[in-house]
């Protein structure tokens, strides 16, 4: 892996649990809104399935950031461990990784 200073983007995918699937919508536009407000002024994207291929999971978020000390300052945040924290405890996978643009 390069230590190269890039653009990073850090994906989550969420598998809800039974009872929460049903939410779905309601629960991304929730999670969009508290993102955009605790990840700013870094770019948030949440969404659902858009098709078939994308069906095993729930929810979809993506954070795009300038670089990687961008990251780990803003995953240290208080208010995005409390968000991250609430979207495990509704999720039966929750799945998370980040990758840099070359």
């Amino acid at each position: 892996m390069s230590s190269a200073s890039s653009t990073v983007m850090r994906f989550c995918f969420v598998r809800l649990r039974q009872e929460l699937a049903a939410q779905r919508d309601e629960l991304c536009a929730k999670l969009r809104d508290e993102l955009t407000a605790a990840c700013a002024p870094h770019p948030v994207w949440t969404g659902v399935p858009g098709d078939d291929s994308a069906i095993r999971w729930d929810l979809a978020v993506t954070i795009s950031l300038p670089d990687l000390a961008a990251w780990e300052r803003l995953a240290g945040a208080p208010a995005l461990a409390a968000i991250m924290d609430r979207l495990d405890g509704a999720a039966e996978v929750l799945k998370t990784w980040t990758f840099a643009q070359r």
